[in-house]
């Protein structure tokens, strides 16, 4: 009787329960992973931007953009845990004699427990584990361009961003290592996209996720695959959406090429059990030449709809990043627009930034 109790819990529930049962078996017993520090450990980072474009009359004029002003603070409570939090202004916000323009938000708050290095539970707001780099997302002075592939990081008409960029709820990570190779995982369940979802979850089902990822210890070849899937309300659909990637990375010395391809799902209305499939990707090639200057070139692609032709987007991307230091670097380049329907026109767009972590 009581395992028939169990199988009519929710489906979300059951996982949950699943997830906090493994945390917990065997596990407890382990080393210390941290460092306790008496303080706080404070960092961050900030970009400012100018771009300049023929997409319309306004991008013709040019314009600076303070894009990110980021505050990161760690917490070491102990020797096993630790509280993080990351407090972003974007684009230069000001609240003052009535006038509202850019933001304020709480880009990360969550606590963590390490069991091990291989096992860690995490609570709280995160970057959703996806793709390369959705958990560096905003944080630019980390890779080469100052714009992340459109395809799978950017926003795609009236459903947005294809995956959920932010996610609050609890995930296990961990690494694992041998004298040939190292890895990572992530597993997570959180709460799915709506209206409010750092507060009221707008329906039962859940959204949940895996990431993973294997690199050799000579550092010259790297995988990583990531899954995610939940129900989106964010356009008031309330949409069954699904969204799979994986990746290559390869180091040769100073030159480096990786590839990255994503599958997205997106089920056509409520339940309707019909779904559209969008393929996005890119490859993009660089070489370092005297830990100074790093060129870069990148082609992105994007298909609306794998089923309807003459619909692709892409997206040339040529530029250079100069690094002035170890942590301030000046980026220049040239983004290429074409679409393949007639609905869009294509543009250029030239965009410099200047991103330093502090």
């Amino acid at each position: 009787m009581r395992w028939q109790r169990l199988a009519r819990l929710p489906r979300h529930l059951n996982l949950y329960l699943i997830f906090l049962g493994f945390v917990c078996s065997g596990i407890l017993l382990t080393p210390d992973v941290y460092s306790e520090t008496k303080a706080p450990i404070f960092n961050g980072y900030f970009t400012l931007e100018y771009e300049v474009s023929n997409k319309n009359a306004s991008s013709r004029r040019g314009t600076f953009d303070l894009r990110h002003f980021n505050v990161i603070s760690k917490y070491h409570v102990s020797h096993k845990s630790i509280v993080f939090g990351e407090i972003e202004w974007e684009h230069g916000p000001d609240f003052e004699d009535d006038r509202a323009v850019g933001g304020i938000k709480l880009e990360r708050g969550w606590f963590e427990y390490a069991f091990s290095s291989k096992f860690k539970l995490r609570a709280g707001k995160f970057l959703t584990p996806f793709g390369n780099y959705n958990i560096i997302h905003d944080a630019t002075p980390a890779y080469t361009t100052t714009i992340l592939p459109s395809s799978l990081y950017g926003k795609h008409g009236s459903r947005g961003r294809l995956f959920s960029k932010f996610s609050l709820g609890v995930m296990l990570n961990g690494a694992f290592s041998s004298d040939k190779w190292e890895s990572e995982y992530s597993l997570f369940l959180t709460n799915g996209r709506g209206n409010n979802p750092y507060e009221i979850d707008d329906n039962a089902n859940k959204g949940v996720g895996a990431s993973f990822s294997i690199l050799d210890v000579d550092r010259t070849v790297q995988f990583t695959a990531t899954a995610y899937r939940d129900r989106n309300n964010e356009n008031g659909l309330n949409t069954r959406e699904a969204a799979y990637s994986g990746s290559l990375r390869f180091w040769f010395n100073q030159f480096k090429v990786e590839s990255e391809g994503a599958l997205f799902r997106l089920e056509t209305g409520n339940n309707t059990g019909l779904y559209i499939n969008k393929l996005g990707g890119y490859i993009q090639c660089e070489y370092t030449i005297r830990n100074k200057f790093t060129p870069v070139v990148r082609f992105d692609l994007f298909d609306p709809d794998n089923k309807s032709g003459d619909d692709l987007e892409t997206v040339l991307t040529v530029g250079m990043n100069l690094a002035l230091d170890q942590k301030t670097f000046l980026k220049s380049e040239i983004h290429f627009h074409e679409f393949g329907d007639n609905l869009k026109d294509d543009f250029r767009m030239f965009i410099s930034s200047l991103a330093v972590a502090f």
